[in-house]
């Protein structure tokens, strides 16, 4: 032992200790297996780092909060919207079983109900649809905020849904059951049918445009995409669709109507003598405009929005959208929106047109129009974007 204890006090051994301590960590980095697990978020080597998908093939268990998998019963709609490794999830620590929609929870109609929904059964919603889902939470504290979603689990690795209902009580993370929700309505064959997963690239956003016309009309409510922002308060306005005063188009992205109402009912007439499984522009904007025409008895919406029409409120684009879709650029130049609740007074809701605008990054602190109402109305979600990258 005195020998071993002389060998290793010699400047070499310690040079020849520290070269192979030295090896052991560049392999590590190599192989990146210096991860540690704080609070559900990773550190990699001193990095604070999140990418699931970086992670699948590796196993991480909490000890103390490990639970046994439970088997979700997978339904028939879900195998047309959801990929085969989503439906694969299992409940974990990580990954959040919901209550569902319809089933597990319904609205009540005596609430001012705000509806959102992912319909392309994404168990990762970007930071984007969340920041749109915290707005309507954060700017309509009475208001009931539903965000409804087709996966059967719902990926909470970062804390973000935790963080977002302890801050919100008003805030509901859901799945959907379609089966029930559909049934017994006028669209209940449309969807049965299934024909609306087949031969069209818009699967998600066929099944949207059906469910958002089923959804207020049992329950009532404010209607809005994931791609739109909430930068006022807006329980006080009822039955009423956004309206384009240009294209002489209503919009249904963002539509409020009572229980029951005439105008949703007639919605899913419409779509059950018309719906198109490949052309989602009819069976959106254009069933809503249609039915608006068809309400007002006037086939020019724009003498219905000056005059008003007993059956619904054409609200105009500067309150509902802001922005008519070719100019969707202008929400995302640098140093545009410092003094965007000035500049316009009118806006409840900003409409991002995603479908657009998807693929253009935005970066943190850009003090663009989208990068200062996000700051503002959805807090949470942009400091969690902002840890995680220099992009929302």
């Amino acid at each position: 032992m005195d020998l071993m204890l002389k060998w290793l006090g010699k400047p070499r051994c310690l040079v020849i200790c520290l070269f192979l301590v030295l090896v052991a960590i560049v392999i590590m980095h190599k192989h990146k297996r210096v991860i540690i697990k704080i609070k559900n978020q990773y550190i990699y080597n001193d990095t604070e780092y999140y990418n699931a998908a970086e992670y699948e093939d590796e196993e991480y268990e909490d000890s103390n909060d490990v639970k046994p998998e439970v088997e979700i019963p997978v339904e028939w709609w879900q195998k047309e919207l959801c990929r085969p490794d989503v439906l694969n999830l299992k409940p974990s620590t990580t990954y959040l079983r919901l209550p569902m929609l319809g089933s597990d929870i319904v609205p009540s109609q005596n609430d001012y109900n705000i509806f959102l929904g992912e319909t392309a059964c994404n168990p990762r919603p970007l930071y984007r649809a969340w920041c749109s889902v915290e707005s309507y939470a954060h700017e309509n504290p009475l208001a009931k905020v539903w965000f409804h979603t087709t996966s059967p689990v719902i990926d909470n690795g970062d804390g973000l849904i935790t963080n977002l209902e302890e801050a919100y009580e008003n805030l509901k993370v859901v799945g959907t059951d379609l089966t029930k929700i559909f049934n017994g309505t006028p669209c209940e064959k449309i969807f049965m049918a299934g024909k609306w997963a087949h031969n069209t690239p818009w699967p998600a956003n066929n099944v949207s445009n059906l469910l958002r016309n089923v959804l207020l009309w049992l329950w009532g409510g404010l209607n809005s995409d994931t791609d739109c922002i909430c930068v006022r308060n807006l329980t006080h306005i009822r039955n009423m669709v956004s309206y384009d005063e240009e294209g002489k188009v209503a919009n249904n992205a963002i539509m409020h109507f009572d229980a029951g109402h005439q105008f949703a009912f007639e919605l899913m007439a419409y779509l059950k003598k018309n719906f198109k499984i490949a052309t989602w522009k009819v069976n959106g904007p254009g069933a809503a405009t249609e039915v608006a025409k068809k309400l007002c008895k006037n086939k020019d919406l724009n003498e219905v929005y000056l005059h008003q029409c007993d059956s619904v409120e054409l609200r105009p684009l500067r309150e509902m959208q802001l922005l008519r879709w070719p100019l969707w650029k202008k929400f995302f130049h640098d140093d545009k929106g410092e003094h965007f609740s000035k500049n316009h007074p009118d806006a409840y809701i900003v409409h991002l047109y995603n479908k657009l605008s998807k693929k253009t990054p935005i970066k943190i602190g850009s003090k663009g129009i989208y990068d200062a109402i996000a700051k503002e109305h959805c807090p949470i979600t942009y400091d969690a974007a902002k840890r995680r990258s220099y992009f929302f």
